[in-house]
């Protein structure tokens, strides 16, 4: 074997020198050039370009917000010494989370826990979130309707308030009585003004020794940046300052050259960006749903078009969702149809439809919105 190696170097040294000695000769000797060079490094050593899919970054950001949650801790141990509470926060800030990691620690604790949200969506996440709590007897998940019917005359140590801003002062009253003498009250509420209209209810709630979380960690840096001239906050907001893909904005004129965008930009996604068609949610700002022109469709290219469900399991469909129904809950890509007709001065609830439909998404945006009205002088 040694010898075979021996043989085999002697031949190689013999080659690259008869190599040298007929370049080194009179009219022999040419200049390879830089191009020259270049396609001898390619025969070597070819070079190949990795495309970096959407699906790709959607794992590596879930990791990044993974990481930003020491805030979250922080006002979560700081609970321990209030019974009485309410935290602020925008979008994204981690306010549900929150929310029911608080109602697990009181359940685990033995303290008979009441969390209610008046989204019916929101509060099915939540029960599925909280299924072994539910199961020991010591929490109650509950839409805001519903515990006025069926637990007007049950007791609890604890109750706590998701999206705290949609309830009246009066609702609040009443829930109040439901507590029996240890009195814990948390309400996590969003602190932007323009999507709470009950001025009463945000000057109560502030008197509950309020907290406020101000790092989002739910959205990249181009969408937070994206939703921001949407916000009006009492106090200041951090990015999670996680690089993704930019925000795309596009206009249509009709809704059948809508449609036509809505189904190239899912084919595009799938097919060349490696995504799931469940990391996918068509979120409309027109209400009720069934105005929309999403449901007069049974199918969006090749895939079923179907209203969102936590439990759907149907692989090949897309889901889509109301705006206001969707809120408290998140997706990684969201597709943002903007429906209603655009006017000159856009009132308090466009604006708060493009706060939450943007900051639904986790990873990545598009955002499909009617052309600017025409102004006649």
């Amino acid at each position: 074997m040694l010898h075979r190696l021996l043989s085999v170097n002697q031949d190689i040294n013999r080659h690259i020198s008869s190599i040298f000695d007929y370049y080194s000769c009179s009219g022999n000797h040419l200049r390879l050039g830089e191009k020259g060079v270049n396609r001898i490094i390619d025969l070597i050593s070819p070079k190949t370009n990795f495309k970096k899919y959407i699906g790709n970054d959607l794992s590596e950001i879930h990791q990044e917000i993974l990481r930003l949650t020491e805030q979250q801790f922080a006002i979560l141990n700081s609970l321990y010494f209030q019974s009485q509470c309410t935290i602020l926060g925008c979008a994204g800030s981690g306010k549900t989370q929150l929310a029911i990691e608080k109602t697990r620690q009181l359940s685990q604790q033995n303290y008979t826990t009441l969390i209610t949200c008046k989204s019916l969506n929101l509060s099915l996440y939540i029960a599925a979130s909280l299924s072994q709590e539910i199961e020991s007897n010591h929490c109650v998940v509950s839409h805001y309707s519903k515990v006025i019917e069926n637990y007007n005359n049950r007791k609890f140590d604890a109750i706590i308030l998701d999206e705290g801003q949609d309830f009246e002062r009066s609702e609040l009253d009443l829930l109040k009585k439901l507590l029996t003498e240890e009195e814990i009250f948390y309400i996590f509420q969003d602190s932007n003004q323009n999507i709470s209209k009950k001025e009463n209810i945000s000057k109560y709630t502030l008197q509950l020794n309020p907290m406020a979380l101000n790092k989002n960690c739910r959205n990249t840096n181009q969408i937070f940046h994206y939703a921001k001239p949407f916000v009006s906050c009492l106090h200041p907001l951090e990015s999670s300052s996680i690089d993704g893909r930019d925000v795309v904005q596009k206009v249509y004129d009709r809704p059948c050259n809508l449609l036509l965008m809505i189904e190239k930009d899912i084919s595009f996604l799938v097919n060349e960006e490696k995504v799931n068609s469940n990391q996918i949610i068509i979120l409309t700002d027109i209400h009720p749903l069934s105005k929309s022109f999403l449901a007069s469709l049974s199918k969006i290219g090749n895939f079923s078009l179907i209203e969102y469900s936590l439990n759907n399991k149907e692989k090949q469909s897309i889901q889509y969702e109301n705006i206001g129904r969707y809120k408290g809950l998140e997706n990684d890509i969201i597709l943002l149809v903007l429906e209603k007709p655009k006017t000159l001065v856009p009132n308090n609830w466009d604006i708060a439809n493009k706060y939450i439909g943007a900051t639904r998404a986790k990873s990545y945006l598009i955002v499909y919105e009617a052309p600017d009205p025409e102004i006649d002088f």
